[in-house]
């Protein structure tokens, strides 16, 4: 370091020593230790945590006071809400609705879940933009389709035209004859053959309606004309043989729920004549000239007609043209939604040191959805707590909603309905196999009506087993049921629930927890109970260390920064497990009951922390994001506070390339100071900190 830099440390030092909180009323004997100490209390604290002050000054004269042992200084970083002064069931209870919320909320957000999905679902027809062009005098005014439609689905199409007005087209000729004028009347319709609505990719057809032999004569009149349509669909053969049965591999369901709908545009042709008569000029100038008693007077509307005053099907036209009027959209699949995801559901579930608070109710979770979501609608309810080789309870109710249709026909139905519920079980290697199966026996009757399955999953694992997810597939099809019985398209959903099934974990601490609640009921806590107190709750901080020094292994081992990370986290609650025992005195009750709650929710944070790594590591993001979302972390709205940021080695954790930053802390304002640094000679004198501790020294007030 250069000496101006240092010089300015070394007074910096001098003007704030009299205001330094971390130091006031300690005194520093390394001799002992390297423990600090004031005339009541005894605390082993490693001595290069001892305070930032004298961290400081022993940096900036080259003292080196580490030791092989853990900071064991605890900041008061959890969330507010949590119950530390009460039992440990009442630490457990608050631990719970920390992450999930009210739990008589969430049985009633339950009960309303798939009405609120079906709200979402609800849809208008709007106009869609569209171009292309009309012939023949016949207008399309637009293309309506609904405003939203759910990935896959099949969907209603209208369309109006409008024939022309023949005098418009035509008018009358004056002709004159002489002193005369006489006019040529002219007469005709539009006879609308068949109407062809389509779903196209690029010159591809995906799927087509035809109006057939309509036949339909029509002059300066309006006319409405529905059909359905699908939207284009690689995969609804494939559900169809999932849902049946055999093996299910992971991927091939992922790849489900996220696939993408391809761009299309909705086609329309109108296929038409215009068939017109003119009047002919003999007739129509007959009355002007002068006629033998016996001339016949010619036909009025061709030369073999019958003289009828309006034309019939035996008089030749003067005019009959065929012709297509085609129009089309140009970003119809703008109103595609990607799936239904029931917002107001719960993520991620409980383990089973939740049981107790838990029982058998039924909540809604998040699922990710896809496929004909306007179609079918699914909702999956569970129970709170899923864990590997503990069985599950499911609600699923699955609802036809043909009432999507409703502008196109009352009449539609959603039928051939089969469903499967499974839980896959990805092993280490990247193979799936079926943990636990549950389908329809045959053919369900059509969803006219709400369809609810209710039934276990087991989730059987093995030692090769990952991670475990459930899915629910669904197949049918979409029937006309009078107008065109035989016409129909099929339809399928998948829903993937946002539900981690946890790893089994031994508690550390939970049992003597509990053990140490039932000394403390009755308000005398013996020599003995002390002494086996303090027995447990050093072998529990043994233990934490064991499994902190297997976790630094297997975060050196990880190869991708989330799963070091994640590792980290563990490490780094496990030691918050360490601080709180080690900060209990045995002669104060609170201080028990609050020190080894602290370390019984921090262990439930880092037991998370350490599944969310190992499913970083085998690649398994979503439930790892799943996962995390219900840790402390994510749900508390507590701030982590300056101290606890800067609890670990101060001097790493500020250095940066050709700079270095101190954070003081004086009466609440945080001070940065920076300068030049030698940062060689800085990293030579470097010094790992081990995680072994010695033996455990409560404080003997």
């Amino acid at each position: 370091m250069k000496l101006q830099t240092k010089s300015l440390f070394i007074l910096f030092l001098v003007l704030i020593s009299p205001f330094s909180v971390f130091a006031d009323g300690m005194t520093y004997d390394p001799d002992d230790g390297g423990s600090t100490y004031d005339d009541d209390s005894y605390y082993s604290v490693p001595d290069d945590e001892v305070n930032i002050f004298t961290k400081l000054t022993d940096w900036i004269f080259g003292v080196d006071n580490s030791i092989d042992t853990p900071d064991n200084t605890t900041t008061d970083d959890t969330p507010s809400d949590i119950v530390f002064n009460g039992t440990q069931n009442e630490t457990e209870q608050s631990s719970a609705e920390a992450v999930m919320g009210d739990k008589e909320e969430a049985i009633i957000e339950a009960s309303n879940s798939t009405q609120r999905i079906l709200d979402e679902i609800k849809s208008d027809m709007v106009s869609y933009y569209c171009v292309g062009y009309e012939v023949g005098g016949l207008v399309q005014e637009v293309i309506n389709a609904p405003d939203k439609i759910g990935g896959f689905s099949v969907f209603p199409v209208r369309i109006t035209v409008k024939t022309p007005s023949i005098d418009s087209m035509f008018p009358e000729e004056v002709i004159d004859y002489g002193d005369d004028q006489y006019t040529i009347d002219v007469k005709g319709h539009t006879e609308i053959n068949s109407v062809t609505f389509k779903v196209m990719q690029g010159g591809t057809v995906v799927s087509k309606y035809e109006l057939l032999n309509l036949n339909l004569v029509s002059e300066n009149q309006q006319h409405t004309f529905d059909a359905i349509l699908k939207v284009p669909d690689d995969y609804a053969s494939e559900v169809a043989v999932m849902v049946q049965g055999g093996n299910l591999d992971l991927n091939d369901l992922n790849a489900l729920v996220t696939a993408d709908v391809e761009s299309f545009e909705i086609y329309t042709e109108v296929d038409h004549n215009l068939v017109v008569w003119k009047e002919n000029a003999e007739y129509a100038r007959w009355d002007l000239e002068e006629h033998e008693e016996d001339e016949e007077k010619p036909s009025r509307w061709d030369h073999d007609g019958d003289g009828d005053k309006i034309p019939s099907g035996d008089d030749e036209p003067w005019k009959n043209t065929s012709y297509i009027s085609y129009r089309h959209t140009t970003s119809a699949t703008q109103s595609i939604l990607d799936g239904i995801v029931d917002h107001k559901g719960k993520e991620g579930g409980l383990g089973s040191e939740y049981r107790d608070q838990y029982d058998d109710e039924m909540f809604a979770f998040k699922a990710d959805a896809n496929g004909a979501t306007s179609n079918i609608v699914m909702t999956i309810k569970s129970s709170m707590i899923h864990e590997l080789n503990n069985p599950a309870g499911y609600s699923v109710t699955i609802i036809g909603y043909p009432e999507y249709f409703d502008t196109y026909s009352t009449d539609m139905k959603i039928q051939n309905v089969s469903y499967r519920l499974v839980a896959i079980n990805y092993h280490a290697d990247g193979t799936s196999t079926i943990s636990t199966d549950s389908k329809s026996d045959g053919i369900l009757p059509d969803l006219s009506r709400v369809g609810v399955i209710n039934t276990i999953l087991d989730y059987n694992s093995d030692g090769d087993t990952v991670a475990i997810y459930p899915f629910l597939l669904v197949s049918g099809r979409v029937y006309q049921t009078e107008d065109n019985p035989d016409r129909s398209f099929p339809v399928w959903a998948i829903s993937k629930p946002r539900i981690t099934i946890r790893s089994n974990y031994v508690f550390v601490i939970t049992d003597h927890s509990k053990l140490i609640d039932s000394f403390l009921a009755d308000g005398d806590f013996t020599e003995s109970e002390k002494e086996q107190t303090e027995a447990m709750l050093e072998g529990d901080v043994a233990d934490y260390l064991s499994k902190i020094a297997e976790l630094e292994s297997n975060r050196d081992f990880a190869d991708d920064t989330d799963s070091k990370n994640a590792y980290q986290k563990a490490i780094d609650y496990y030691q918050k497990a360490i601080d709180s025992l080690t900060a209990i005195s045995l002669t104060n009750t609170d201080s028990i009951i609050e020190g080894k709650n602290k370390a019984w929710y921090y262990e439930s944070q880092a037991k998370d922390w350490v599944q969310i790594a190992e499913l970083y590591y085998y690649g398994l993001d979503d439930q790892a994001l799943t996962l995390a979302s219900t840790t402390e972390e994510a749900n508390s709205d507590s701030d982590f506070g300056l101290i606890g940021a800067i609890s670990g080695d101060l001097i790493p954790a500020v250095i940066t390339d050709n700079w270095l930053g101190i954070l003081i802390v004086l009466a609440g304002v945080v001070v940065v100071f920076g300068g030049d640094i030698d940062l060689k000679s800085m990293k030579s004198g470097a010094k790992k900190v081990s995680s072994k501790m010695g033996k455990i020294k409560f404080p003997k007030k």
